[in-house]
């Protein structure tokens, strides 16, 4: 009995299901008939041809489209760009909207529903219909969810409010706004050229031989092959262009977005046009086709600043933000670079510098770390070399001079920068002062133009390799120090630490009366930064540095809490006071090459951490 009332139950629980299942899906094809009788039009978007978007306090737009291609406006103007999502997104929405309701006995005057004057009037043409369809929308209805609709002649029904949302566009946002026809390809190509004028303004410079007005002066061409090369200048000149102003400048001809259209303008004049100001072609790497936009006057209102622009082949003027304005090139070699250094510093490997005073060399190591082989130096200040790099990158020139470098005395340099970089080609940057101009100096760019360089500029290309030591003298983990051997004027200690408390183990009858003083000593030397270096070796005489009986010195004991093992840090040594600093003492540190200056509050910090050692005037074993 229970195997067949289990069997039973089974059979039943599987009945039950099936019908379940079968219910849900007679109910799916239900709710998808009702749908698909609720649809007012029985095609789908692809098959709309053409469409008339009439807006009640708007113009008529009407654009076609071929099987499978894109639109284009044939009304107002069919030079006008359309707005291709936007398009595909109404003939999308149009094909499939509903019938919500139809509304009961309707009139045949509809002026009760707004239809007399439809807020929206909308037209379109579609494969496999012979007349073309007109649907009018009228008032909102008391629920405030749908609207008055009536399709040509048709029965009076109601259109959800969204659906009329996704219908009522303006011509304004049924046009391509940008100045670009396709803002998401990348630019590769720039030609600007400014077209003279009656006007021009003053910051332009004056040729000896002016154009006629209206003939464009000096071409500034500029390409890249691809968005990840630097960008070339290919006239008037062959040189390399400045990578940040020209990235700027097609960034903002790139995302402009126009406002203000006006279709058809009676008198170009009157918007700076006729002639235009300037003209700006682009080619983009997918249609590679070239665009032409015309630039004329400038607006200024204050924060809402417009340029009036005209793209060629267009039949309208609008405006763009006037931060282009700011960007154009006031002269042809605007955008030539002029920094001394063209290509990336990530590109170098070694650097090689001879000076008249000093000559030293930077290599990059497998990690990408730089090294100093010449002097060859262990504790390498790689802050210093970093910044060294980092202004070496952005160090410009004030203009460029016409000549070979012979003529400015660059065939025997003062200095040369002689550079290697990863892919095995060199280049070298010389520089030398004016024999006529003081504080003047003529410059090789890396690309073997002559330069001119002035001031601070100057100076920074006048590195020094003891920029690039190292100036920690002493540094180890205070939580690690075990012993300290210290000596300060006459007086000689050893502070050990016991059970995690510091004392004083020699001399006898001398004791601590505060932990904190014993910090004090680690905290005044560790870390420990020079403030210059003195010398780069170390002299036999150090006398004259007051480090034969040095004022202060120490040895550090550390113990490695891991591993326990043991290291003995120092000897460090501070001296006499600095004859042209009295806050600067000299200082020296076994195991570093070199005479060193150190801050004065060194010794003071010293002097007051020993304040707190006391004479206990009792030794072990005296009683």
């Amino acid at each position: 009995m229970r195997l067949r009332s289990t069997l039973a139950l089974a059979v039943l629980l599987a009945v039950l299901c099936a019908a379940y299942w079968g219910m849900q899906q007679l109910g799916a094809r239900r709710e998808t008939t009702a749908q698909q009788a609720k649809r007012l039009f029985p095609f789908e978007a692809g098959a709309v041809r053409s469409l008339t978007i009439h807006p009640v306090n708007g113009v008529p737009v009407t654009a076609e489209r071929d099987a499978g291609g894109p639109w284009r406006i044939t009304a107002p103007n069919p030079t006008i760009r359309p707005l291709q999502p936007l398009w595909d997104r109404v003939a999308e929405k149009l094909a499939a909207m509903n019938n919500e309701r139809t509304v009961a006995g309707s009139p045949g005057e509809f002026k009760q529903y707004g239809l007399d004057v439809p807020q929206l009037s909308v037209e379109l043409r579609a494969d496999g219909v012979a007349d073309p369809l007109k649907l009018f929308v009228g008032d909102i209805e008391p629920t405030q969810r749908c609207r008055y609709a009536v399709m040509g002649k048709g029965p009076l029904f109601l259109l959800s409010t969204e659906a009329f949302f996704e219908l009522n566009r303006t011509l304004d946002a049924l046009r391509h706004s940008f100045v670009v026809d396709d803002r998401d390809a990348n630019i590769n190509e720039v030609q600007f050229a400014w077209i003279w004028t009656a006007d021009m303004p003053s910051d332009r410079p004056v040729p000896e031989s002016p154009p006629e007005v209206g003939e464009e002066s000096t071409l500034i061409r500029v390409v890249r092959d691809n968005p990840q090369s630097p960008w070339r200048m290919i006239a008037p000149i062959a040189a390399p262009a400045n990578q940040e102003a020209v990235d700027a400048f097609v960034k903002e001809v790139q995302f402009s977005t126009g406002r203000n259209f006006v279709d058809n303008p009676e008198n170009l004049s009157d918007y700076g046009l006729k002639p235009a100001r300037a003209r700006i072609s682009v080619v983009d790497d997918r249609s590679r086709k070239g665009q032409t936009i015309l630039l004329g006057r400038l607006e200024d209102k204050g924060d809402n600043t417009g340029l009036y622009v005209r793209c060629a082949g267009q039949d309208a003027v609008f405006q763009i933000d006037g931060q282009l304005w700011t960007l154009l090139p006031k002269t042809p070699l605007q955008w030539r670079e002029r920094r001394l250094l063209t290509r990336r510093v990530s590109d170098i490997s070694r650097i090689a510098f001879t000076g008249k005073d000093d000559t030293f060399t930077l290599a990059k190591d497998d990690k990408g770390e730089w090294k100093l082989e010449l002097p060859a130096l262990q504790d390498v200040n790689q802050f210093a070399v970093s910044g060294y790099l980092a202004l070496f990158k952005e160090l410009a020139g004030e203009s460029f001079v016409v000549g070979q470098p012979a003529e400015f005395g660059l065939d025997k340099p003062e200095t040369t920068i002689e550079l290697r970089y990863d892919d095995g080609s060199t280049a070298q940057i010389k520089s030398t002062p004016s024999a006529k101009e003081p504080g003047l100096y003529y410059v090789t760019q890396d690309t073997g133009a002559v330069m001119t360089l002035k001031g601070v500029s100057a100076d920074a290309l006048l590195a020094r390799s003891d920029g690039f030591r190292s100036r920690e003298l002493l540094r180890f983990n205070k939580a690690d120090a075990t012993r300290m051997e210290l000596q300060f004027e006459n007086r000689g200690l050893v502070v050990e630490k016991r059970d995690g408390q510091w004392v004083v183990t020699a001399p006898a009858a001398v004791q601590l009366s505060n932990q904190s003083d014993a910090e004090g000593i680690l905290s005044a030397i560790c870390p420990l930064m020079a403030t210059r270096v003195e010398s780069d070796t170390t002299p036999q005489d150090l006398e004259k540095y007051g480090l034969v009986k040095p004022v202060f010195s120490i040895y550090v004991t550390v113990r490695a809490a891991v591993t326990g093992e043991e290291k003995r840090h120092g000897q460090l040594r501070v001296g006499g006071v600095a004859p042209d600093n009295s806050q600067e003492r000299f200082a020296l540190m076994d195991g570093k090459a070199g005479v060193f200056r150190v801050k004065q509050e060194v010794v003071q910090n010293i002097r007051e951490a020993l304040r707190g050692i006391q004479d206990t005037g009792d030794a072990p074993g005296d009683k």
